[in-house]
């Protein structure tokens, strides 16, 4: 496990137990669209609120195994991803 994603599990951990009437829904997009993107992915599939906070829990405490838990790099196309960085630059 990466320090980076530990670090984003244990902020969306304490902002949930912050504001316990985040709409899954809502939390799972935001989360999808709002985010930085990163080599480490983590995901975990849950029914609501208290089991995702479970899950969390479990998973920064370094648990295994947590159920409906996955977890893998994102694999990029270096000239692909080269190519859509050089076409960012010159849009800008």
């Amino acid at each position: 496990m990466s320090f980076y994603i530990s670090e984003e599990a244990m902020t969306t951990h304490d902002s949930m137990m912050l504001n316990k009437e985040i709409n899954l829904t809502d939390l799972a997009y935001t989360l999808q669209v709002g985010r930085q993107a990163l080599e480490e992915r983590v995901c975990f599939i849950v029914h609501n609120i208290p089991e995702l906070i479970s899950k969390l829990e479990a998973f920064i405490e370094q648990k295994n195994p947590i159920q409906h838990c996955y977890q893998g790099q994102a694999k990029r196309n270096n000239e692909m991803y080269h190519l859509l960085q050089l076409m960012k630059i010159l849009k800008n």
